[in-house]
């Protein structure tokens, strides 16, 4: 009998299960494979803590089980769940995706419970495979898979990079979309959403080009248009983030994009990614139509205040680029959210000092710009792999091991918890606090919140009027509270200072 049903499993992302963006990547995949004519059922270990029983009583119709994975805490649940397939009917092929399977395809296919990864853009193989698998036809006439044969590994054809409009609509009916719409500063019903893939940048941290060859594609404004108009009418979306590598490429299709949500009367508040050397280069009535279209909030790689880092990453920008992107977007009322790494392996001191003294100089100026520090984790695969490698950097022999690779906690030698805890002291707390942004204001604008607010604000000016940061007890109560909410979800009311 010919099976007749997928079933594609996201693993949970980190271990307090806090992330609960949609899993796009087998939303896509799913549509494909959809289209073509089989069953497909979409588990989301997020939410689906009990899918062995789910996925049990499909067992005997499972054309192939497919994992989702980025490196890091998802290889953990993604290994729990193919082993539990290969337990239950060891001749279910499973497929592993995603950027770290595409990375170190051949590490991944060592494990004894995968047989099949997929190497790069995922939606054409899964659909191809699919087919193949239902039918009991061979795997060499799929191009961008590697697989295991008797003879051991084999590697067909590189896959061609396809314009993402040669795909099919995402179906929204193969995920329950409620679980993934949430109240935030967009709107009472915010989702994230997804357009592009790629980016044809070559940041020397950033696993994108690894997965994409610095090759970018993105719908057409108009699908970008007619998705957002569904998401609107059919689920009430107020607010969307655009999660991309990179959404400003095509200036002429967010220029499109914007124009048609003011056209249509589209009411939403949306926000995206910009590198800040794009929105230096916008001309003022793209700026103008970006706001009046609903964009509010623009998160931009900043990256660090270090000259030397920015070079070191060839970010090709400067510390000035990112004062006048922080000017440039304040004069439009658009809150940046800047994204800031810090510890990177020559000088980890020296360049958490710089990066703190230009989010100081830019919060006095502009307060309702945030930060978001995160630390350098070098991904196999990047241009500054090596050099850690040459800094001492010990990495795992085999899949289990990269569970653990995180950007949310220290794997690198040259740093630890206490410089973490340091970064996150400044940015999280005493920044923002002593420079609160109208967010911020709004959150604590009555009640006992304004009364803790009060006292922490005044406390944070003084620790940075006077660079006195001894005994900082305000950010110890900060990090025991904020345990204690994910642990027992208490404290609702409880945020990080932004």
């Amino acid at each position: 009998m010919q099976r007749k049903t997928v079933v594609l499993f996201y693993p949970k992302t980190e271990k307090e299960n806090i992330n609960k963006n949609l899993p796009m990547s087998l939303l896509k995949i799913g549509s494909e494979i959809k289209n073509a004519g089989f069953s497909v059922i979409i588990i989301d270990e997020r939410f689906n803590y009990n899918y062995q029983e789910a996925v049990a009583a499909v067992i005997d119709d499972i054309v192939f089980f497919g994992v989702s994975s980025m490196t890091g805490y998802q290889i953990l649940g993604g290994l729990r769940a193919s082993k539990f397939i290969k337990q239950k009917n060891e001749n279910i092929p499973v497929v592993w995706g995603g950027w770290h399977p595409s990375i170190l395809p051949r590490e991944t296919l060592l494990n004894e419970n995968i047989d099949i990864v997929a190497i790069g853009q995922g939606e054409m193989i899964a659909r191809e495979l699919a087919i193949a698998l239902s039918h009991g036809l061979g795997l060499e006439a799929i191009d961008g898979i590697g697989y295991k044969k008797t003879s051991g590994i084999v590697f067909n054809r590189p896959r061609r990079f396809c314009d993402v409009n040669e795909f099919s609509d995402s179906n929204l009916n193969l995920l329950d979309l409620e679980r993934y719409i949430f109240k935030g500063p967009l709107g009472d019903r915010t989702i994230f959403w997804n357009s592009s893939q790629g980016c044809p940048f070559h940041c020397g941290f950033c696993s994108t080009p690894a997965v994409y060859g610095r090759r970018w594609s993105g719908l057409s404004a108009d699908r970008l248009l007619a998705q957002t108009e569904e998401l609107v009418n059919k689920f009430e979306i107020d607010g969307i983030t655009f999660a991309e590598d990179n959404f400003f490429v095509d200036v002429e299709r967010v220029n499109d994009f914007s124009m048609g949500l003011l056209e249509k009367n589209i009411k939403i508040n949306w926000a995206t990614d910009a590198r800040i050397d794009q929105i230096n280069t916008l001309p003022e009535e793209l700026m103008v139509l970006l706001r009046e279209s609903g964009c509010v909030r623009l998160c931009i790689g900043a990256e660090s205040g270090d000259a030397h880092v920015l070079k070191l990453i060839d970010k090709k920008i400067t510390v000035d680029d990112t004062f006048k992107a922080a000017a440039k977007l304040d004069k439009y009322k658009i809150i940046s959210e800047f994204f800031m790494i810090v510890g990177f392996p020559n000088d980890p001191e020296g360049d958490l000092k710089l990066s703190l003294a230009m989010i100081k100089a830019i919060k006095m100026k502009f307060p309702a710009h945030q930060f978001t520090p995160f630390l350098y984790t070098p991904y196999p695969g990047t241009p500054l792999f090596d050099l850690a490698l040459k800094k001492g950097l010990r990495i795992p022999i085999n899949l289990e091991g990269w569970q653990n690779w995180s950007i949310l906690a220290p794997n690198t030698p040259w740093v630890n918890d206490a410089y973490l805890d340091k970064v996150n002291m400044y940015v999280k707390c005493f920044y923002p606090l002593a420079f609160p942004s109208k967010s911020l204001e709004y959150k604590v604008n009555n009640g006992y919140k304004r009364v803790v607010y009060t006292i922490l604000h005044i406390v944070a000016q003084y620790r940075l009027k006077h660079d006195f940061f001894l005994f900082p007890v305000e950010w110890k109560l900060i990090k025991f509270f904020y345990r204690l909410r994910l642990k027992y979800n208490i404290f609702s009311g409880f945020s990080s200072f932004r």
